[in-house]
């Protein structure tokens, strides 16, 4: 007897042998036919117009994010600065490399915006306020202190120096 099979999500396909499931159709299939119809089966099979639904395992809850990086790089400057260009470069190399020991943030604000932002930092952060140029380059991660570095070539000379590693 043929009979059609409901639709089976591609999860359970993913789960199970492919030789398991054609086992299990040609043993059910075997199964309903030398059963007769006085007998009961132990397992009943299913008929063309029952729908059979299969659960889907829950997936399992994500940890929450949290940063466990030992270095915080923040480098903030006016977009088309060569210089705020050379240290997020450098800062999101130093990420890439080793995801695990940084977190960088970079942003770059338009030159017309420049000065306004430049003096928040300046007031903002310790350390800051008699630099004047761009980038503004600082470490500190979320509930740790923040260091002022200053702008590219002083973020270089800790890079090269091995004061961020």
């Amino acid at each position: 007897m043929l009979w059609r099979l409901p639709r089976i999500r591609s999860g359970l396909l993913r789960l199970l042998p492919v030789a398991a499931i054609v086992a299990l159709l040609v043993w059910s299939v075997s199964f309903s036919h030398s059963t007769s119809p006085s007998q009961s089966p132990a397992v009943s099979s299913p008929k063309p117009s029952q729908v059979i639904l299969v659960a889907e395992p829950k997936p399992e809850p994500k940890p929450p994010l949290t940063s466990s990086a030992k270095w915080c790089i923040h480098v903030e400057g006016f977009s088309t600065c060569r210089y705020f260009q050379k240290a997020a470069k450098m800062a999101q190399s130093l990420a890439l490399s080793n995801p695990e020991l940084y977190k960088v943030s970079v942003k770059g604000v338009p030159v017309g915006e420049w000065d306004e932002r430049k003096l928040r930092l300046q007031k903002e952060l310790p350390g800051a306020k008699d630099h004047t140029t761009s980038p503004f380059v600082w470490l500190g991660c979320p509930g740790a202190a923040i260091e002022f570095v200053g702008g590219a070539d002083m973020l270089q000379d800790r890079v090269e120096s091995g004061r961020l590693q």
